[in-house]
């Protein structure tokens, strides 16, 4: 049976509670307050680069020969899940046009940057073959440049040009996307082409650690 119930303003603000228009009390999530003085804070910033030992180590540059498909990870850690917020590929070749990789022509298979939750593989980016791909599956967004150099960045070393193109996960996802400590989560990067005449190809992860 229904239950009448009465919500008192205690501070006398004069503030009324709003009900939606399905019945449900409407209501604000914000953050917790912050620990007290000595108390450890349980977030913390993360940045790493996606990496063939998924820790940040080994191989970072996945310009590579990937005719025999190439993996590079950021695993989870056993201390505390990584809550990824942004992720920022970076290209770096000759003169980069938006119907390219790099300076490379547009890729046979393209890259994959996937993400493994639960065992359950979800793509970012699938069979990215040129940067345009690439434009097109991370949304765009916050471009600079004019249309034919957004998000380009002009003899960034020597006569090389770099292309960087941030995804803002944060706003897609409440929360970011989650690598639970100590289990088999994990964001991939998925090389099927051989890219190895690039100068540098990165992907960094942005977000926070937080500790149990």
């Amino acid at each position: 049976m229904p239950v009448k119930t009465q919500i008192i303003d205690g501070k006398g603000s004069g503030k009324r509670a709003e009900v939606g228009t399905r019945g449900f009390l409407q209501v604000a999530v914000r953050e917790g307050d912050p620990p007290p003085q000595g108390e450890v804070n349980r977030f913390r910033f993360f940045s790493q680069l996606v990496s063939s030992a998924g820790d940040g180590t080994g191989t970072t540059n996945m310009g590579v020969d990937g005719t025999t498909a190439q993996k590079f990870t950021v695993d989870s850690h056993k201390d505390y899940d990584i809550r990824i917020m942004k992720i920022l590929i970076y290209i770096e070749d000759g003169t980069v046009s938006h119907k390219t990789f790099g300076a490379i022509a547009s890729l046979t298979n393209g890259i994959d940057i996937s993400v493994f939750e639960a065992g359950v593989e979800t793509f970012l980016v699938k069979a990215g073959k040129d940067f345009a791909d690439l434009i097109e599956q991370t949304l765009a967004e916050r471009p600079w440049g004019d249309g034919a150099t957004a998000f380009e960045l002009i003899d960034v070393v020597s006569n090389d040009d770099a292309q960087v193109l941030p995804m803002d996960i944060g706003s897609l996802v409440p929360g970011g996307l989650r690598i639970g400590r100590g289990t088999n989560d994990k964001l991939q990067v998925k090389v099927s082409d051989n890219i190895s005449a690039l100068t540098a190809f990165t992907v960094r992860v942005v977000g926070y650690r937080h500790y149990p």
